[in-house]
């Protein structure tokens, strides 16, 4: 199945640019049923938040603010909610 990511590809010279600061990339495939665990679990996303505080953390690492800066090459992070397919953690079960 598709793993899509969104990466930050570039740091903005003003406005963030769909495409260019931020891309799509689905070249990611996993197997549900034996992508290794490591101990914790596998989710489904259901729905991401797109909080107006992401903007700040598109910045320059040297840039210092209350939130980390989003890593060029790195998918973007945020707060969402999951649905559990597999897990190896008691504490979340499928």
């Amino acid at each position: 199945i598709n793993n899509g990511r969104i990466l930050y590809n570039e740091h903005p010279l003003s406005r963030p640019v769909p495409g260019r600061t931020v891309i799509y990339d689905n070249s990611q495939t996993i197997d549900l049923e034996t992508v290794p665990l490591n101990g914790g679990f596998l989710m489904r996303t259901i729905v991401l938040s797109s909080d107006p505080y992401l903007r700040t953390r598109i910045r320059p690492q040297e840039i210092k603010d209350v939130a980390p800066p989003f890593v060029i090459g790195q998918p973007l992070d945020n707060y969402g909610i999951g649905l559990v397919l597999r897990s190896e953690d008691d504490k979340y079960p499928p």
